[in-house]
Protein backbone atom coordinates (compact mmCIF):
# COMPACT_ATOMS: atom_id res chain seq x y z
CA UNK A 1 0.00 0.00 0.00
CA UNK A 2 2.02 3.29 1.07
CA UNK A 3 1.31 5.97 3.10
CA UNK A 4 -1.45 8.26 1.49
CA UNK A 5 -2.79 12.11 2.28
CA UNK A 6 -5.91 12.37 2.96
CA UNK A 7 -7.73 16.18 2.93
CA UNK A 8 -10.84 16.09 4.40
CA UNK A 9 -13.59 19.19 5.65
CA UNK A 10 -14.66 19.28 8.61
CA UNK A 11 -17.35 21.58 9.77
CA UNK A 12 -16.40 23.89 13.71
CA UNK A 13 -18.63 21.74 15.51
CA UNK A 14 -16.48 18.48 14.30
CA UNK A 15 -13.23 19.58 14.91
CA UNK A 16 -13.99 20.81 18.11
CA UNK A 17 -15.24 17.05 18.78
CA UNK A 18 -11.81 15.96 17.04
CA UNK A 19 -9.45 18.01 19.19
CA UNK A 20 -10.83 16.59 22.12
CA UNK A 21 -10.06 13.02 21.23
CA UNK A 22 -7.44 10.56 22.76
CA UNK A 23 -4.63 10.63 21.21
CA UNK A 24 -5.05 6.94 20.74
CA UNK A 25 -7.89 6.89 19.21
CA UNK A 26 -7.73 9.49 16.96
CA UNK A 27 -6.44 7.43 13.57
CA UNK A 28 -9.66 5.52 14.33
CA UNK A 29 -11.82 8.62 14.48
CA UNK A 30 -10.41 10.49 11.64
CA UNK A 31 -11.41 7.48 9.64
CA UNK A 32 -14.56 7.41 11.33
CA UNK A 33 -15.49 10.71 9.76
CA UNK A 34 -14.84 10.24 6.34
CA UNK A 35 -16.31 7.05 6.08
CA UNK A 36 -19.37 8.94 7.67
CA UNK A 37 -19.04 11.46 4.34
CA UNK A 38 -22.24 11.52 1.86
CA UNK A 39 -20.55 14.27 -0.12
CA UNK A 40 -17.48 13.05 -0.93
CA UNK A 41 -16.22 16.58 -2.70
CA UNK A 42 -15.86 17.20 1.03
CA UNK A 43 -12.62 14.84 0.81
CA UNK A 44 -9.37 14.27 -1.40
CA UNK A 45 -7.30 11.59 -1.16
CA UNK A 46 -3.60 13.35 -1.99
CA UNK A 47 -2.44 9.61 -2.19
CA UNK A 48 0.83 9.14 -2.88
CA UNK A 49 2.57 12.12 -4.20
CA UNK A 50 1.74 14.12 -1.22
CA UNK A 51 5.71 14.56 -0.52
CA UNK A 52 6.43 15.18 -4.30
CA UNK A 53 3.71 18.12 -4.20
CA UNK A 54 5.14 19.37 -1.33
CA UNK A 55 9.14 19.28 -2.38
CA UNK A 56 7.80 20.75 -5.91
CA UNK A 57 6.44 23.75 -4.05
CA UNK A 58 8.94 24.20 -1.44
CA UNK A 59 11.75 22.88 -2.54
CA UNK A 60 11.65 20.78 1.54
CA UNK A 61 10.33 17.39 1.97
CA UNK A 62 6.66 17.14 3.63
CA UNK A 63 9.35 15.46 6.78
CA UNK A 64 10.59 19.38 6.94
CA UNK A 65 7.54 21.18 7.10
CA UNK A 66 8.00 25.26 6.76
CA UNK A 67 6.01 26.56 9.41
CA UNK A 68 4.27 29.77 8.40
CA UNK A 69 4.65 28.89 4.54
CA UNK A 70 0.91 28.43 3.30
CA UNK A 71 2.21 25.86 0.08
CA UNK A 72 3.69 24.20 2.78
CA UNK A 73 0.65 24.17 4.99
CA UNK A 74 -1.68 23.34 1.98
CA UNK A 75 -0.16 19.99 2.09
CA UNK A 76 0.91 19.31 5.84
CA UNK A 77 -1.52 21.41 7.57
CA UNK A 78 -1.04 24.02 10.49
CA UNK A 79 -2.07 22.80 13.66
CA UNK A 80 -0.76 18.84 14.65
CA UNK A 81 -3.39 17.35 17.20
CA UNK A 82 0.16 15.41 18.64
CA UNK A 83 3.21 14.18 18.34
CA UNK A 84 2.91 10.84 17.50
CA UNK A 85 0.34 10.66 14.43
CA UNK A 86 0.25 12.83 11.06
CA UNK A 87 -2.76 14.48 11.75
CA UNK A 88 -3.17 18.10 11.35
CA UNK A 89 -6.15 20.76 10.63
CA UNK A 90 -5.94 23.94 8.87
CA UNK A 91 -8.95 26.34 10.56
CA UNK A 92 -11.53 27.59 8.29
CA UNK A 93 -10.05 31.11 8.79
CA UNK A 94 -6.83 30.39 7.28
CA UNK A 95 -7.69 28.69 4.24
CA UNK A 96 -8.63 31.14 1.93
CA UNK A 97 -4.82 32.57 2.48
CA UNK A 98 -3.93 28.80 1.59
CA UNK A 99 -5.69 28.59 -1.74
CA UNK A 100 -4.52 31.87 -2.66
CA UNK A 101 -1.06 30.59 -2.57
CA UNK A 102 -1.90 27.69 -4.55
CA UNK A 103 -3.60 29.40 -7.40
CA UNK A 104 -0.48 31.97 -7.66
CA UNK A 105 1.64 29.34 -8.31
CA UNK A 106 3.26 29.88 -11.89
CA UNK A 107 3.42 26.47 -13.08
CA UNK A 108 6.10 26.63 -15.98
CA UNK A 109 8.38 27.68 -13.46
CA UNK A 110 7.87 24.95 -11.63
CA UNK A 111 8.20 22.40 -14.93
CA UNK A 112 11.64 24.73 -15.39
CA UNK A 113 13.01 23.62 -12.04
CA UNK A 114 11.52 20.02 -11.85
CA UNK A 115 14.41 17.96 -11.31
CA UNK A 116 14.67 13.95 -10.68
CA UNK A 117 18.02 14.36 -9.34
CA UNK A 118 16.95 16.84 -6.65
CA UNK A 119 14.02 14.49 -5.98
CA UNK A 120 16.19 11.27 -5.71
CA UNK A 121 18.52 13.09 -3.69
CA UNK A 122 15.68 14.45 -1.14
CA UNK A 123 14.61 10.78 -0.42
CA UNK A 124 11.70 12.21 -1.60
CA UNK A 125 8.18 9.68 -0.85
CA UNK A 126 7.67 7.61 -2.76
CA UNK A 127 10.58 5.82 -4.43
CA UNK A 128 8.86 6.61 -7.99
CA UNK A 129 11.08 9.56 -9.39
CA UNK A 130 13.09 7.99 -12.75
CA UNK A 131 14.10 10.37 -15.41
CA UNK A 132 12.53 8.25 -18.40
CA UNK A 133 9.56 8.93 -17.00
CA UNK A 134 9.87 13.30 -15.97
CA UNK A 135 7.38 14.33 -17.54
CA UNK A 136 4.97 11.78 -16.80
CA UNK A 137 5.51 12.56 -13.16
CA UNK A 138 5.29 16.30 -13.57
CA UNK A 139 1.91 15.99 -14.76
CA UNK A 140 0.66 13.97 -12.59
CA UNK A 141 2.03 15.96 -9.74
CA UNK A 142 0.48 19.11 -11.65
CA UNK A 143 -3.04 17.09 -11.48
CA UNK A 144 -3.04 16.68 -7.53
CA UNK A 145 -1.96 20.69 -7.05
CA UNK A 146 -5.22 21.22 -9.56
CA UNK A 147 -7.17 18.58 -7.01
CA UNK A 148 -5.95 19.98 -4.00
CA UNK A 149 -6.91 23.87 -5.59
CA UNK A 150 -10.86 22.35 -6.36
CA UNK A 151 -10.97 21.01 -2.76
CA UNK A 152 -10.09 23.99 -1.02
CA UNK A 153 -12.52 26.00 -3.16
CA UNK A 154 -15.12 23.15 -1.93
CA UNK A 155 -14.24 23.84 1.67
CA UNK A 156 -14.18 27.70 1.27
CA UNK A 157 -17.46 27.87 -0.11
CA UNK A 158 -18.39 25.47 2.62
CA UNK A 159 -16.92 27.32 5.37
CA UNK A 160 -15.46 24.23 6.46
CA UNK A 161 -12.04 23.42 8.08
CA UNK A 162 -9.71 20.72 6.49
CA UNK A 163 -8.26 17.98 8.45
CA UNK A 164 -4.91 16.33 6.84
CA UNK A 165 -3.74 12.47 7.59
CA UNK A 166 -1.11 11.01 5.90
CA UNK A 167 -0.34 7.51 7.35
Amino acid sequence: MGILACHTCLSDENLKELIKVDAEDLVEKVEEIIEALSDRSMHYDLDKLWDGLHFLLTGKTAGEPIEGDPLSEAIVGVTNFNEDDFISYIKSSEVEKILNCLKAVDVEKLRSNFSIQDFNKNEVYPNIWKDDEKEELFDRIIEELNGLIKFYERAIEMKQNVVISIY
